[in-house]
């Protein structure tokens, strides 16, 4: 990774990341693995009728497409309150 330096005046500098090629095709692979992965998700909650079985199947997804620990869905009634 590098960085790219413009002086807009001569009181303040632009300072750029540059990306090499190396990082972006690391960046395109993780996101093509996120739309999979949602993709999936989609599809396999889409054909579940268990409302359980569903909200498990998501939280499952949900935490391991953000590497969490823990995952938690709240649940609203119908005037949206707890």
């Amino acid at each position: 990774m590098g960085y790219s330096t413009h002086r807009k005046n001569a009181n303040t500098v632009d300072i750029k990341v540059v990306s090499t090629t190396e990082d972006s095709e690391q960046k395109l692979r993780n996101r093509e693995i996120e739309i999979a992965l949602l993709s999936d998700t989609a599809h396999d909650v889409n054909s579940e009728l268990d409302l359980k079985t569903v909200f498990q199947l998501v939280t499952q997804r949900a935490q391991a497409l953000i590497q969490a620990e823990t995952v938690l869905i709240p649940l609203l009634d119908e005037d949206c309150r707890h």
